[in-house]
Order: structure tokens, then C-alpha cells, then sequence
């Protein structure tokens, strides 16, 4: 099991007596919120000798608050006898090691607040589980503890549990209590930041969905609340969703010209009444842009769609896999009468001999089964026929036939998927360039004739 972990930071402050509460917990008069934290934590979850407790302090904060008798009246000087934050930890027989971590700086300088920060960040092992505690430090503390957790959370894997503040100034003067507000809430903000630039940027909806089933899963469980129908709905569409993303970045064409995903996943954004997930609504109107331009039926310009996708996106290389056989798709669907044959790879054979070789008559064409050169005869003729409809303007007002474009387009493919490990690699942002270029030609060419 993952060890928990405890991190707290005392201040030098003389601290006040009070009544903490969470939820149904009210502790004991203390002094030191750490001492309730700690109680409620062992009350509501189970603590082993195995977890740990960190108190950080300064050497000043270790003097007055740490140890016995460390506080002195303010007009008087004397000393004030009462126990320090050691001997209540102590007394109260805690299950988890208990560890001060003493001579932090006062963190009144950049590289202080970095000293700080990486002291921390060693404290922690692979995969702890985090309870935070910011009632005591600096202003900026919650800030630094927010990013200490997103930074763990990815090189050590950790999770945050809890990040708590004892609001001491804000307690009821009549009760004397005063409440211990979980502020996880700031982590997890943090979570969804993380999923949606994710999905944003790079179409990875991975984070998006672990995050999204996590909270659904209670209720889900609970087959009487309100939201329930909207919960399934969402959950469903998430899952639905990084299929749909997945199939783009593994290139499935045969599923993204199907639509099947696609449909599954408009139709429950137009059924989705309300977001359950808070965090989640501005992605999920994003969601709704990243799909306007798909048909939700059949459509081999369905792979187009696809191709703009995985530009925007930054995929390249699936950019280019996908163009140059949606290129292809394109016209075993124009030509299908001519092309048609028992099995798909030998209709799409011909094709591609077609697209690559034409204009270029002294090259003889091979293909797989003999058979087929019937076919492919006649769809040259096809092709021959249309060929002004293909033409293409490019750079200096000229007119260029698609298949040059497809063949140049099979060269950048090539150059891509053999890792540039050939003469005259392209640079990157050539194979960005071109990229977008010969889509960009690609379809301004086919959309006229669709």
C-alpha cells in the first residue's frame, strides 16, 4: 500500500486555543491545529506505523512552538508554561512516525521559497499519498503547495489527498470553534488543467477520462441521486470520446470513414443536458468544436476531418498517413463501379498504382493479381477522362494534377515513417509545412467535386 504522508509547516506564532471541526469532527481544545488535523485523519482513515507525520520548521519556530515553554508574554517577557507542538503529538500516541524537519529558511527570498520547495519535494517517495496542511507560513505557501503536489503528482507519481487550512481568525467567538476547510479542491483544479491541455493541445483524452470515471464512480453507485442520467451520459461520452481520439492517433480509417465513434459521441454531447462536473464544462463545449465537421454518417470525407484534426493537434505523422489514404478512399469511392473488387486491399491497390503512375506511361504497373488489370485499365480511362477536374492551382498560378501531389505526398509519408534515415532528410518544420501544404491543395481540389 502507498504510504501516507503528513506535511505541515509551524510557525513562531503563540497560537490560540480552540475547537477545530470537519464534517462531523470536533476536536479537543488545542492549541496547535496540526494536533486536531492529525486526529480527524486517524478518526476517518487508517494511519500505520509505516506513514509519517513531517512538522517543517525554522530554528525559531522549533524554539517557541516545538519545545516546552518556548512562548514569552508579550508586555512581561516571561516565559509562558505550556507545552510545545512535540509533547501533544506526543501524549496523543499517533500510529505514524512522527518527523520535525527543522532549520527551513524563513522564506523571505526567491531562493529561500525555492529551498523550500525542494526540501519538501525530498521528503516525498514514489507514490505517497499527500495530506497537506497551510494553516501556518507564508501568504504564498498555498500557491507553493499547489505546485509542489501538480509537480510530484508527475515525477513521483504521488496523489493529493487533502490540502487543509485551520481557520483559526474565522472561528465562532461563542462555540470557539473554528472550521478546517479542505481546499483539495485547488489540486484538482489543477487535474483538470492538466487533462484538458492535454486533450486541447496533443487530442490525448486519457487524463480526460481516468479523471472524469474517478468521479463519477460515487455516483454512479448511487442509483437515487438527481444526476444520475446526466452522470451516465457523461460517462459514456468520455469513453466514447478517447476512442474517437484514439482511433486518429493510431490511424484507424476504416473507423473514423465509418463514423461509428463519432456518432456516439455527438449524440451524447446533444443529449447532455447539464455537466455534473463542474471543472469539465468548458471542455466539453470545447469538445463540441473538435467535432462540428465530422458527419456522423458514413463519409469518406470523414478522413479529411481527421487530417485538419491531427494538424491542429500537431500530429503530423498521422496527418500525413491519413491524407494520402483518404485520398485514396476518395476515389475508390468516385470510381467504385470500376474499382470494385472481393477485397478491399485489392480495390485499394488499384487505386493507389493508378494515383501514383499517372501521367507517367512509360512505367509499367504490377499488380498483386494480374487479374485486375482490367479494372485498373479502366479506371486510367476514368481518370484520363476527368483529368480537368483534378487539376490543382499551385504556386505561381500553375495547375497541377493531384496525382503529382499524391505522389509528392507519398514521398514526405515515406520520409516521416523511415525516421528521416535517408538523404536529404526534411527538416521539421518542412515536414510541418508540407504537411498542411498538400492537404490544404488536397482538399480545396476534392471539395469542388463533392
Amino acid at each position: 500500500m502507498a504510504r501516507k504522508v503528513f506535511i505541515s509547516f509551524l510557525g513562531a506564532s503563540n497560537y490560540g486555543a480552540c475547537h477545530y471541526c470537519i464534517n462531523d469532527f470536533v476536536s479537543d481544545e488545542v492549541r496547535f491545529v496540526q494536533e486536531a488535523t492529525l486526529d480527524y485523519l486517524c478518526q476517518s482513515s487508517t494511519w500505520t506505523k509505516k506513514d509519517v507525520a513531517y512538522i517543517l520548521m525554522t530554528k525559531d519556530s522549533k524554539k517557541k512552538n516545538w519545545l516546552v515553554d518556548g512562548q514569552r508574554a508579550f508586555k512581561t517577557k516571561r516565559i509562558i508554561k505550556q507545552p510545545g507542538l512535540y509533547a501533544c503529538l506526543r501524549k496523543r500516541n499517533f500510529p505514524m512516525a512522527i518527523k520535525p524537519c527543522v532549520g527551513l529558511p524563513d522564506g523571505n527570498t526567491e531562493d529561500e521559497v525555492m529551498t523550500i520547495f525542494q526540501t519538501v519535494f525530498d521528503l516525498l517517495k514514489q507514490g505517497d499519498e499527500l495530506y497537506f496542511d497551510i494553516t501556518h507560513g507564508f501568504r504564498y505557501l498555498p500557491m507553493l503547495i499547489v505546485v509542489l503536489g501538480n509537480y510530484s503528482k508527475f515525477l513521483k507519481d504521488v496523489s493529493v489527498k487533502m490540502i487543509s487550512y485551520g481557520n483559526y481568525e474565522g472561528r465562532d467567538r461563542k462555540t470557539n470553534r473554528a472550521r478546517i476547510m479542505d481546499l483539495t479542491v485547488l489540486s484538482t483544479l489543477q487535474d483538470w488543467a492538466s487533462a484538458a491541455a492535454a486533450f486541447i493541445r496533443n487530442g490525448d483524452a486519457s487524463l480526460l477520462k481516468r479523471l472524469t470515471t474517478s468521479t463519477l464512480t460515487p455516483i454512479l453507485r448511487d442509483r437515487t441521486r438527481d444526476d444520475l442520467q446526466s452522470a451516465q451520459t457523461l460517462n459514456v461520452l468520455v469513453r466514447n470520446l478517447e476512442i474517437a481520439t484514439t482511433e486518429m492517433l493510431t490511424c484507424r480509417g476504416l473507423n473514423i470513414e465509418d463514423a461509428r465513434t463519432i456518432k456516439q459521441v455527438k449524440g451524447h454531447l446533444n443529449s447532455l443536458e447539464e455537466v455534473t462536473i463542474k471543472p469539465l464544462k468548458p471542455i466539453i463545449d470545447r469538445v463540441r468544436d473538435e467535432f462540428v465537421n465530422f458527419n456522423e454518417n458514413p463519409d469518406v470525407l470523414n478522413g479529411f476531418h481527421a487530417v485538419e484534426w491531427c494538424i491542429n493537434h500537431g500530429l503530423y505523422q498521422q496527418a500525413t498517413t491519413i491524407l494520402q489514404e483518404s485520398v485514396v478512399s476518395f476515389f475508390c469511392n468516385r470510381y467504385k463501379d470500376l474499382v470494385r473488387c472481393d477485397h478491399l486491399e485489392d480495390s485499394r491497390e488499384i487505386m493507389t498504382k493508378v494515383l501514383r503512375r499517372f501521367n507517367q506511361h512509360d512505367e509499367i504497373i504490377v499488380l498483386n493479381k494480374p487479374e485486375n488489370m482490367p479494372k485498373l485499365q479502366q479506371v486510367i480511362a476514368a481518370f484520363e477522362h476527368d483529368r480537368e477536374l483534378f487539376m490543382v492551382k499551385v504556386q505561381g498560378g500553375k495547375r497541377e494534377h493531384i496525382s503529382v501531389i499524391y505522389r509528392n505526398l507519398s514521398e514526405l509519408r515515406n520520409d516521416i515513417n523511415h525516421n528521416g534515415m535517408r538523404n536529404n532528410p526534411l527538416k521539421p518544420q518542412s515536414i510541418k509545412i508540407k504537411t498542411e501544404e498538400f492537404y490544404h491543395r488536397i482538399v480545396a481540389c476534392l471539395s469542388a467535386q463533392t
